[in-house]
């Protein structure tokens, strides 16, 4: 075997939606190996080429350093013949049989809530807050693989400060699909009975507060569908939510 190879890896699991070719795009960069690696629908495509000792490293440390909300069915290896590839890159993804295992919906985590409630974060108190360790994963996919033009975020085009985020290998957000911000992403709406907008973002949260006081039935619309709300201390708005 030559001192310098090449190294195909075919990964399956849930390791779409989770920060997995990030994970990988950073370790590669940190033991200097060059090649890429895609989603396809398949799971998660790697080659990269390096010294046997580095490539070695790469494979165990994969398994060891895993995103946490990962999990891998199956790794499969093929060693080959070097090609010079000249740095690391995240490739555009790819089709192919739909085998690859995408993870729920997942609850916002520390580091989102932080920035939720701090009133010096642009995203304070925006509530579709997310990173890749967090939030929409398969409701808002329409088809695999995982990427934002395949997922009902499409319609929304990220402004230059979540771009960025997207774009940086270092941050936590890096190539996090569903990556949105109150400049350029999902917004709190109060729609009344004749789907006329009664208010945006906090007024739309107080509206609703209101609303629940008046004995009126909400329907909140959330990622996976509505759900009824009224007002629990009140029997009346019970009984309504009862023959709703």
């Amino acid at each position: 075997m030559n001192q310098f190879n090449r190294l195909k890896i075919i990964i399956q699991g849930a390791v779409q939606g989770v920060g997995f070719r990030p994970f990988i795009y950073r370790l590669a960069r940190e033991l200097n190996l060059k090649g890429w690696v895609n989603n396809s629908a398949a799971g998660v495509f790697i080659e990269v080429e390096g010294s046997e000792t580095n490539l070695k490293k790469f494979l165990s440390r994969i398994d060891q350093e895993k995103p946490p909300i990962s999990q891998i069915n199956s790794l499969e290896t093929t060693w080959l013949e070097p090609v010079n590839y000249t740095n690391f890159e995240i490739r555009h993804s790819s089709g192919g049989e739909k085998t690859a295992i995408v993870l729920p919906d997942l609850a916002t985590c520390p580091d989102c809530l932080q920035e939720i409630f701090d009133p010096h974060n642009r995203r304070y108190l925006y509530p579709f807050t997310n990173c890749t360790n967090c939030g929409p994963r398969y409701t808002i996919i329409e088809e695999l693989p995982y990427d934002r033009p395949h997922t009902t975020m499409k319609n929304f085009t990220m402004c230059e400060s979540c771009q960025a985020e997207y774009e940086n290998p270092l941050d936590r957000r890096f190539h996090a699909q569903p990556n949105a911000c109150p400049v350029c992403g999902p917004r709190l709406q109060l729609w009344d009975k004749k789907e006329e907008i009664l208010g945006n973002d906090n007024d739309a949260l107080n509206l609703s507060i209101n609303a629940l006081k008046k004995v009126k039935l909400l329907a909140l619309k959330g990622l996976g569908g509505f759900q009824l709300i009224v007002n629990a201390k009140n029997r009346e708005s019970v009984q309504t939510i009862k023959k709703a």
